[in-house]
């Protein structure tokens, strides 16, 4: 179990080490300091959760010393959104929503962090608006952050129609993607991943075949490809009915 206890926390001393534009470090020293009097000190040694993806509980934990991994499980696969430094705040989604964690949070070496409640966060925020601004616009950059490393589609394909699907996505250089594919039930489908400049995306020369990045193709219940771009640009993704079959599909990329 984390260490916990009370403390009162010399601001003046932490305010420089915590990182700048850090929900913290934006606080005047004295709101920031009267934010800590509310805090419970918990520590943790490397690997320890702070919070747990799922989980029904609504305080705030603000980092003081030590950084943390931001976490969430795709098809069975964790993968890395963030890292949260010394005066970032971690939880307050819950805080403010009431709902279930979205994301597991892992100390990444000893870790302190102040946990404050529900109710004396949300009592924080209405004396200082200044303060549930800015908390704001971090909530809100982290979800636009969010929301371009992972997107999910569901659509269907017609073996006999339309049965092909290409979505467009673009990666930086050495940038890891991570897609899944559930065809339609009682169907099998390939997933491919083509590299940019690609033109089509059917038939069997060997220049077209030349463009393709990663394939799977195992008639399994899910296609999995995870693959590193070599290149910066737009890649193509390529969902495709292989035999005679319709229904719906759920594609779902990560980029981290």
């Amino acid at each position: 179990m984390p260490w916990r206890c009370i403390v009162d926390f010399d601001v003046a001393r932490l305010a420089p080490t915590w990182a700048p534009g850090s929900f913290l470090a934006s606080l005047p020293q004295s709101q920031a300091a009267e934010l800590l009097r509310d805090c419970v000190a918990r520590r943790f040694e490397a690997g320890r959760a702070l919070l747990r993806e799922g989980g029904t509980d609504t305080h705030v934990e603000l980092l003081i010393h030590g950084f943390v991994k931001v976490t969430v499980v795709v098809d069975g696969m964790e993968l890395l959104m963030a890292i949260r430094m010394p005066g970032d705040i971690v939880g307050e989604l819950a805080a403010v929503t009431g709902r279930p964690r979205m994301a597991t949070v892992t100390a990444c070496g000893r870790v302190t962090a102040g946990v404050i409640s529900r109710h004396s966060f949300q009592r924080f925020l209405h004396r200082y608006p200044e303060a549930a601004v800015h908390m704001a616009a971090t909530m809100g950059e982290r979800l636009r952050w969010a929301n371009q490393r992972r997107a999910e589609f569901t659509a269907t394909l017609d073996f006999w129609d339309d049965h092909v699907d290409v979505y467009k996505v673009f990666l930086r250089k050495r940038q890891r993607i991570t897609i899944t594919l559930e065809p339609p039930r009682r169907t099998d489908a390939d997933l491919v991943l083509w590299k940019p400049g690609t033109r089509q995306v059917e038939g069997l020369s060997i220049a077209l075949l030349r463009k393709r990045a990663a394939m799977s193709a195992t008639r399994k219940a899910k296609e999995r490809i995870a693959y590193r771009a070599k290149t910066p640009g737009w890649y193509y993704v390529e969902a495709k009915l292989v035999q005679p079959g319709d229904g719906a599909y759920r594609l779902a990329f990560v980029k981290r």
